[in-house]
């Protein structure tokens, strides 16, 4: 049988991604959803780099690799 664990840095991406939406993003999905509308990106959401994970970190994103983006995007 395989066994397989996030490492702690994992662990920590994926919870702190999950803390972002929760605080950021649920509380306005409906509205953006009705308007269409997405709302102007804070520059510390930025630098935690969720938002560009799939971005090299020279061009301002986290420069994560698949599982890490995988575990931002995961619900």
């Amino acid at each position: 049988m395989f066994e397989f664990e996030f490492t702690e840095e994992q662990r920590m991406l994926r919870d702190m991604a999950r803390e972002f939406v929760n605080a950021e993003i649920k509380p306005i999905a409906q509205k953006i959803d009705e308007e269409e509308k997405y709302p102007r990106v804070d520059s510390q959401d930025c630098r935690s780099g969720i938002l560009g994970a799939s971005f090299p970190q020279e061009y301002g994103g986290g420069g994560f690799g698949e599982l890490d983006i995988a575990l931002c995007r995961r619900k």
